[in-house]
């Protein structure tokens, strides 16, 4: 059910995408496009650009509404998730969660915001039908109102087809 619906709605995406205007942004999902690689590094790369363009503003919405409930609040907050996908649908981030062992930021609230607008993220979808199990910080800066490290570095896959 959940790759149906994520089908239904990057269709809607992508056809909205077509009639409006281009912006000197970075890319968002319908302006990628689907793209396929089997080559693992690229895919890596495909990765970092989905969190980068479309990931990081939503995280910074999660900080600035943290800020705005705990001033104070900082640290860190490993999201863990699995991208499930195929080459008709793309990639669908079947789950998603706050990896306490490795997390020293605890907010119930911004866990969740953080965690679901992870889920809401377009990916291409893994090479060869598979899935990808990974993990990406998000660093709320200390002393600046909800300002996070939006530095997303390449990442690197192991391929375990």
């Amino acid at each position: 059910a959940r790759l149906l619906a994520a089908s239904a709605e990057r269709a809607a995406a992508a056809k909205a995408s077509a009639s409006a205007p281009a912006a000197s942004a970075p890319e968002t999902a319908a302006e990628r496009g689907h793209r396929e690689t089997n080559d693992i590094e690229e895919y890596g790369r495909f990765i970092s650009q989905a969190i980068r363009d479309d990931f990081v503003p939503l995280a910074r919405d999660c900080a600035k509404q943290l800020a705005a409930r705990k001033p104070d609040a900082h640290g860190t907050a490993v999201v863990a998730f699995e991208l499930l996908g195929d080459a008709k649908i793309g990639g669908v981030v079947n789950e998603a969660e706050i990896d306490h062992a490795k997390s020293d930021l605890v907010d119930p609230e911004f866990e969740t915001c953080v965690s679901e607008s992870l889920m809401s993220v377009y990916f291409d979808p893994p090479p060869a039908g598979g899935r990808a199990t990974l993990s990406f910080p998000v660093h709320v800066l200390e002393g600046e109102a909800g300002a996070i490290d939006e530095e997303v570095e390449d990442f690197h896959l192991k391929d375990r087809r």
